[in-house]
C-alpha cells in the first residue's frame, strides 16, 4: 500500500513566543473557573467515518438496492444535534447546491476518559471534499497549534472545545481557513476502536517504531484493532514531532479503515455491511442540518476510484514555543498556512501538496 502521510521532521523545542495581553492561559479546562461555565456535558459520539460508513459506503456500493435500504436504515438511526450548527455571519457557508461545490466538513473529538466530562478536543480534522467529488483530503489541526480564539485571545487551538465547545471549535476553524464549513461531527476516539473489530482489524505502514501501553508497534506494515489500535493513535511522547506525530497516525488509521471498509470482502457482503453499521450508527452524532438525503446525494456523487483519493495533511507549524503559563505551543506557520487556507477556499490542495508536501512538520532553523 502506498503511503501518504510523510512523517513530520524531527525537531528541537525553539524559543518561546509571546502572546497578546491579556490573552487567556492555555491552563485552562472545562472544570476551571477562569474558562466561565462548564461545557455542557453531552453523549460523546464517534466516527469521522461519518462520510467513509454513511455516504461512501452508498457510492462504492454503486447503488445496489441492500445497501441504499441498509443505509437509510442506519442514518435513521444517527442522532443529530442542533448545537452542532454553526451560524457565524463573517463565514456564511455556501449558498450552492452542495453537489455542485466543494464541501468543508469539521472532525472533532474530545481527550475523555470514560465517565470523565468532556474537555478539550483531542482530535481535530477538516475533510475537505473536492467539487469533482474525484478526492477527499484529511486535514489535522494539531491541538498544541497556538491561535486565535474568538472571544478569548491566543490560546492552543484545543481549548477552544473546553472554552465552547464544538461551536467555538468551528468557529475557530473557520477563522484560520476563512472559509465557512458546511457540518460538523463529534468524535471520541474510546468508541472509535469498536469498529476495528468488527471489520477483523487494520492494516497500514507504521513509519515509527515505538511503544504505549504496553503494546509494542514495530516498523513497518502492521495490522491493529482493538485496545492495541487505540494505543497507538493514543502515544505522542517518543514519536517525532510530539504530537504532530500522533496526528500523524490519526490521518493514517482513518484512511486504513476507509480502505477496508471499501474491499469487496466488506461492500458485497450484506452480512458484514450490516454488523458495521450496527456497530458505527450508535456511536457518532451529526449537526442537524446533515439530512438523509443529504448524505446520500453526498454519497451519490462521489467519484474516489482508489486509496490514493483520500489524502491526509498537516496544518502548517513552524516551531516549538511556550505559552505564559510556560505550556509547549506550536507555532503557527503563518505563511502556509495563508497558502493553506487559500488552497481550502480555491479547492485547489493539490498544488499547496506539490509545493509543501503532506506533512511539512517542524522546519530546522
Amino acid at each position: 500500500m502506498s503511503d501518504l502521510f510523510l512523517p513530520p521532521q524531527e525537531s528541537q523545542p525553539a524559543e518561546k513566543t509571546s502572546v497578546l495581553p491579556g490573552s487567556v492561559g492555555d491552563g485552562a479546562t472545562a472544570a476551571n473557573p477562569e474558562v466561565g461555565e462548564k461545557v455542557k456535558k453531552k453523549r460523546r459520539w464517534v466516527l469521522p467515518l461519518c462520510i467513509s460508513v454513511g455516504v461512501l459506503v452508498v457510492a462504492l456500493l454503486g447503488g445496489a438496492a441492500w445497501a441504499w435500504q441498509l443505509a437509510n436504515t442506519a442514518l435513521d438511526n444517527i442522532p443529530r444535534d442542533e448545537e452542532l450548527v454553526v451560524v457565524d455571519p463573517e463565514f456564511p457557508v455556501p449558498s450552492a447546491p452542495v453537489e455542485t461545490r466543494p464541501l468543508n466538513i469539521v472532525v472533532m473529538g474530545s481527550d475523555s476518559r470514560g465517565d470523565i466530562e468532556d474537555g478539550r478536543s483531542d482530535v481535530l480534522l477538516v475533510m475537505h471534499v473536492s467539487a469533482d467529488r474525484k478526492k477527499i483530503y484529511l486535514i489535522s489541526f494539531p491541538r498544541d497549534m497556538y491561535v486565535s480564539i474568538p472571544g478569548h485571545g491566543k490560546n492552543k487551538i484545543n481549548a477552544a472545545y473546553a472554552f465552547g465547545g464544538p461551536a467555538l471549535t468551528v468557529k475557530t476553524l473557520q477563522k484560520l481557513v476563512g472559509v465557512g464549513m458546511d457540518h460538523t461531527v463529534v468524535i471520541d476516539f474510546e468508541n472509535f476502536v469498536q469498529i476495528t473489530k468488527v471489520i477483523g482489524g487494520v492494516t497500514f505502514n507504521n513509519r515509527v517504531e515505538s511503544t504505549n501501553l504496553g503494546y509494542h508497534f514495530p516498523q513497518g506494515e502492521v495490522t491493529m484493532s482493538g485496545d492495541e489500535l487505540l494505543a497507538y493513535v493514543r502515544q505522542r511522547r517518543g514519536l517525532p514531532g510530539g504530537d504532530l506525530g500522533r496526528t500523524e497516525r490519526h490521518r493514517t488509521v482513518l484512511r486504513a479503515v476507509f480502505l477496508k471498509l471499501a474491499t469487496p470482502d466488506t461492500l458485497t457482503n450484506p452480512a458484514a455491511m450490516q454488523a458495521v453499521l450496527d456497530e458505527v450508527g450508535g456511536y457518532f452524532t451529526l449537526d442537524s442540518k446533515l439530512t438523509n438525503p443529504e448524505i446520500i446525494s453526498i454519497g451519490a456523487s462521489l467519484r474516489l476510484s482508489k486509496g490514493a483519493d483520500m489524502i491526509g495533511l498537516q496544518a502548517p507549524v513552524s516551531g516549538y514555543g511556550r505559552s505564559p503559563a510556560n505550556a509547549s505551543i506550536d507555532i503557527v506557520d503563518e505563511k502556509q498556512m495563508a497558502d493553506l487556507a487559500k488552497a481550502v477556499q480555491n479547492d485547489d490542495l493539490d498544488a499547496y501538496i506539490e509545493k509543501y508536501g503532506t506533512s511539512p512538520g517542524l522546519t530546522k532553523k
